[in-house]
């Protein structure tokens, strides 16, 4: 069993989404992104994922049901930001969304990377994927390179919520969905000009 797949394992058993276990695991790479955006992982787990209390997985937190312009959404949070955008009056060419991490967020990730690290051998340094196939899950553990690997490497929930969320408003509001790094070489004007 590899070390990701090892972490994965830990990480599910742990009750994190599969969406936390994505961006943890797999980080900042277009692979990442592509996962994070399936709509399928937008489910209801029980119990509430310990890593973003619910942001990534939980339907009203992070899906747009195609049936919300006939049945009434009060506590879907895109379907709310939907409506104050239409009923705005505004003209609007572009999606950009402002979010925070809330403190509790770096708090539970902490948790979860000391869990890990926990768990890690400190041996050598290299990774246990490279040795001979161990005995049992218990050999296999990953060394404390990989878990800093891929704190290094992981994603905020925060962005996380914003490569799931732009697409949906995006597609909903009918306008460009604009991408984090390339913010202001797509707007007509600087976005301070456009908030202001």
């Amino acid at each position: 069993m590899t070390s990701e797949k090892l972490a994965t394992r830990f990480l599910r058993e742990w009750c994190c989404c599969k969406r936390c276990v994505t961006r943890l695991i797999h980080g900042r790479s277009g692979q990442c992104e592509e996962e994070l955006a399936k709509a399928e992982l937008a489910v209801y787990e029980a119990p509430i994922c310990p890593a973003c209390c619910g942001l990534l997985h939980h339907p009203s937190l992070c899906s747009i049901p195609s049936d919300f312009r006939t049945r009434r959404l009060d506590e879907n949070l895109l379907v709310s930001v939907v409506e104050r955008v239409e009923s705005s009056g505004f003209k609007y060419m572009a999606c950009l969304l402002k979010a925070i991490d809330p403190a509790i967020f770096s708090v539970r990730e902490h948790c979860i990377w000391t869990k890990l690290f926990g768990l890690a051998q400190a041996n050598s340094g290299f990774s246990r994927e490279t040795d001979i196939a161990p005995a049992s899950d218990a050999d296999g553990l990953f060394c404390t390179k990989d878990v800093e690997a891929w704190r290094r490497n992981s994603m905020s929930a925060k962005h996380a919520w914003q490569l799931v969320a732009y697409p949906l408003l995006s597609a909903v509001l009918k306008v460009g969905n604009l991408k984090l790094a390339n913010v202001g070489s797509s707007l007509p004007c600087s976005p301070t000009t456009i908030l202001s």
